[in-house]
């Protein structure tokens, strides 16, 4: 954004000699411009016009000790001095009735609007309750202080204690954890499949975003990872999360019964739908990456009662999928990136692989300037009572392996009996253990 430039006011008509029609001035009262300022700005005006005088006459000299100084261009045009300010303390003049109005004006205002007698504001005649400070205005008992439409605070995202630990200035009571607000810290909860993105403890932002629907027999999930290193990276994120997620409900809801060679294509087709979209974003500054991310998209096909479905999986980079059952943790996905290929190729161990700097750097993205867009895809059949996780690798970098991520999904799932509940757990989890990355977690339970 940029900042907006204030615009130089125009001058005021009455004090701005340049706004002066000379026509319009009379030169029997106009001074001779050597005499403006030459007074002091703060002397008196001149006097008025004396009684008895006719309009075509003027007053008598005054002696030269009490001359008046010469009145500026712009003085010319107002021919009263102002009136001093009102003083109700002041005597009356003979004559004069306007002091009296509006001291009697003002003390029917002061009359009309009662305070509130615990902090003095002013409040309606007929309020109960100072809007203020929530006083009592007629003595009858403290305010109301929950509405019907109030919600409960979430659970602390470091330590996930309840959220009436909470303070006012969003610090954990228990962890002392700073809450996070607005794009720092979402959560959407569907029931049966919940998901929760966190900016972790290291990012300044949360580049991450995610995206899920449901249909009758299917439920859509999406995560992608913003590429910290391009601009504007949470916006290709989120834009691609949505593009891919709409595009895979419709759908998928025009033909649950498809193929799975004909859902692994339009998977296919969704992420290349999500690449177009975040190809078209505005072009980067000079100098830097356009907006890019990566992606992982799922569809889980389980008909309500059935104990068997199906479950496509496509994606580009190193966000990851699971689906997680009685046998533990089976990875769908293989990361597009730089270690976990040359480990397949058989140039290096996992472990010196992982031990280089160019580790986690992917080599397929979402993004203007992506250099290969194959979107890779896999399909498995399974059964009802797993579960489904999509995430981003500021979760699985803690628990990279399928059986750590297993243990740790079944350590979490004793207390967290609800999808929305174990992915807020495993979010906590990766932030107690650093939360160097941002953090995204989806679960969808069968």
């Amino acid at each position: 954004m940029s900042d907006p430039t204030a615009e130089e006011e125009p001058g005021n008509a009455i004090n701005d000699p340049a706004t002066v029609d000379p026509a319009t001035v009379d030169p029997a009262t106009t001074a001779d411009q050597s005499g403006i300022d030459q007074a002091g700005a703060n002397q008196s005006p001149p006097p008025p016009v004396a009684e008895g005088l006719a309009a075509d006459e003027s007053p008598p000299p005054p002696e030269a000790a009490d001359a008046p100084p010469a009145p500026s261009v712009g003085a010319a045009l107002v021919s009263d001095p102002p009136d001093p300010p009102y003083d109700p303390d002041a005597p009356l003049v003979e004559g004069d009735t306007a002091g009296a109005v509006v001291g009697s004006e003002v003390a029917e205002v002061a009359e009309a609007a009662p305070v509130c007698p615990a902090c003095n504001e002013v409040v309606g005649p007929e309020a109960k309750w100072c809007e203020a400070c929530g006083g009592d205005l007629t003595g009858g008992g403290a305010p109301p202080i929950a509405t019907p439409d109030a919600k409960p605070l979430p659970p602390c995202v470091s330590c996930a204690a309840d959220g009436s630990e909470i303070t006012d200035d969003g610090y954990c009571s228990q962890c002392g954890y700073k809450q996070p607000a607005e794009r720092d810290h979402t959560e959407t909860d569907l029931g049966a499949l919940a998901g929760v993105s966190d900016r972790g403890k290291r990012h300044r932002h949360n580049e991450d975003s995610f995206a899920m629907s449901t249909g009758d027999g299917f439920r859509v999930l999406v995560v992608c990872d913003g590429v910290s290193t391009t601009a504007h990276s949470e916006d290709a994120s989120q834009l691609a999360a949505d593009t891919a997620s709409a595009f895979l409900a419709e759908s998928v809801a025009a033909d649950v019964a498809a193929s799975d060679a004909a859902l692994e294509a339009l998977t296919v087709e969704a992420i290349l739908a999500a690449q177009a979209a975040v190809s078209a974003l505005p072009p980067s500054p000079e100098g830097e990456a356009s907006p890019s991310c990566t992606i992982v998209a799922s569809v889980l096909l389980l008909a309500p009662g059935a104990e068997e479905g199906r479950l496509i999986v496509g994606w580009l980079g190193d966000s990851r999928g699971y689906w997680i059952d009685t046998e533990g943790a089976h990875l769908l996905t293989f990361d597009h990136s730089w270690a976990a290929e040359q480990v397949r190729e058989g140039v290096m161990t996992e472990e010196a692989a992982m031990a280089d700097p160019r580790a986690h750097s992917i080599t397929r993205w979402i993004g203007a300037d992506a250099v290969e867009i194959n979107p890779e895809t896999a399909t498995r059949t399974v059964v009802a009572g797993g579960k489904l996780l999509l995430c981003s690798d500021g979760l699985w970098n803690y628990r990279p392996t399928e059986a750590e991520m297993a243990e740790a999904v079944a350590t979490h799932s004793e207390f967290a009996e609800t999808p929305v509940a174990l992915a807020r757990s495993l979010t906590a989890m990766a932030n107690e253990l650093g939360g160097h990355d941002n953090i995204t977690v989806l679960i969808a339970q069968t």
